[in-house]
């Protein structure tokens, strides 16, 4: 047993992370420290504890251990890499280096790799050597991007992961969200700040990379936020906790899905960037042969489902004047062919029709997340084309179509209407999508 030495304390669930990094770092006795979540504490270590890394240790969602090392690059995080023992990623090896080597040259080497993401380090029992060697597998992919190739395995697996490789752009590009709960391991704490402005602090932080963040209700009409570097897909749902009226919003990756209306069917197009083997199918249908279809690698993945037939599960909703019809379902994308695995997707799909005409407003609707508790919502981005608008001026009482002239024609021209006894303004770009009311009419008598 390793005796620590208490480095910092605050009251109960509030952050130390960034102060825990800061009096370790200015303490040159101070190796390596473990943060305690839960009871808000960290304590740090004198002695080089890496005799103890081959210690069989229980993994605990409310503990995490860091430990200073001597690596040769220019990056700014906090931290430079994250150590999983015990785990591995399938597949997506970019290089294996052709000799046994020590962990920290094995991170030296994914740092000098421009694409290395993430690395593989595999013990070796060499009875001769003092330090522990390994093999080195670099990998151009990591546990977020790809969740569900993040396994367990034997103790002699280790998964490191580089933190200073910068996302694409359009890696991650919307939030899962999650109801009544919030994530156990908060590192930096805001008060009073809107959804909007608690999702640009967790985009912007440039010190680690923020995973996701949550949402608690405070007092005052806007809430406190906490930032997050831990995610649920890779923690698994024991990161998570129940609090009433709380939302904890994770980073999601993109998906190459399209969803297009037609007056009878909804049809979901779905390209995978890796081969997929899986399922893609509606909640509750998944033996359904009209509500599901299966992978194929890299092959175009398309479901067409009717809309009138009642099937499927997809939901019919009419606005209270009747001049709007909702078609709404929860689809999942099934990674296993056979199982549902913590980071298989949920997303909601949906058209918007008008009543009188049947034009598609709009696809890609969000809803509240009420059927999965344990599984985020996404909001998927349509490339649905929208529809030309026209509109008649006519006369109130002969309901035939009227005159109208302007010196200047331009949006905002008031336009005068003869013999109409109505004439129209016109505000703003018709179903743009930039408006929640799909575009605005004003309408003046003259």
């Amino acid at each position: 047993d390793v005796d620590g030495y208490l480095l910092y304390k605050r009251k109960i669930y509030e952050p130390v992370t960034l102060e825990c990094l800061s009096k370790c770092a200015s303490n040159e006795n101070c190796f390596s420290f473990v943060i305690l979540y839960n009871i808000s504490e960290c304590y740090w270590y004198n002695v080089n504890i890496r005799g103890l890394q081959e210690t069989e240790n229980i993994l605990d969602p409310n503990v995490v251990w860091f430990e200073k090392t001597c690596l040769d690059t220019n990056c700014s995080k906090l931290w430079i890499f994250e150590r999983v023992p015990g785990a591995v990623l399938i597949g997506n090896d970019i290089v294996t280096v052709p000799k046994v080597m020590t962990r920290n040259e094995c991170q030296q080497n994914c740092l000098n790799y421009t694409t290395c993401r993430s690395a593989s380090f595999r013990i070796s029992n060499d009875v001769n050597s003092t330090n522990t060697l390994g093999t080195c597998t670099l990998s151009e992919m990591d546990r977020h991007l790809m969740p569900n190739s993040f396994r367990t395995a034997s103790y002699e697996e280790e998964y490191f992961e580089n933190q200073c490789v910068q996302d694409k752009t359009n890696a991650f590009c919307a939030y899962e969200e999650y109801d009544n709960v919030v994530s156990t391991q908060a590192d930096i704490k805001y008060y009073n700040v809107t959804k909007m402005q608690c999702e640009k602090l967790c985009d912007g932080i440039t010190s680690f990379n923020c995973r996701g963040y949550s949402l608690i209700p405070s007092a005052s009409t806007n809430h406190i936020c906490l930032i997050h570097s831990g995610n649920s897909k890779v923690h698994g749902p024991r990161l998570l906790t129940s609090l009433t009226g709380a939302y904890f919003f994770e980073k999601a990756r993109c998906l190459n899905i399209t969803v297009a209306c037609t007056e009878t069917h909804i049809t979901l197009r779905y390209w995978p960037e890796l081969p997929f083997n899986g399922k893609v199918y509606m909640n509750g249908y998944s033996e359904n042969v009209q509500c599901y279809v299966k992978g194929r690698g890299m092959e175009e993945v398309v479901l067409k489902m009717p809309l009138f037939r009642n099937e499927c599960g997809i939901m019919k909703a009419i606005t209270i004047n009747a001049n709007r019809t909702l078609f709404s379902g929860t689809m999942l994308l099934q990674y296993n062919p056979l199982i549902q695995t913590q980071g298989d997707r949920v997303i909601k799909i949906g058209c918007i029709f008008t009543n009188n005409t049947k034009i598609v407003l709009g696809t890609g609707v969000n809803f509240a997340n009420s059927s999965y508790p344990n599984h985020g919502t996404s909001i998927i981005n349509t490339t649905t084309i929208q529809p030309t608008v026209e509109m008649r001026i006519v006369d109130f009482y002969t309901k035939k179509r009227g005159i109208c002239y302007t010196n200047r024609s331009r949006v905002g021209t008031h336009h005068r209407a003869t013999p109409s006894r109505w004439c129209v303004r016109y505000m703003g770009d018709s179903f743009t999508g930039n408006d929640r009311e799909w575009g605005r009419f004003h309408f003046t008598y003259r």
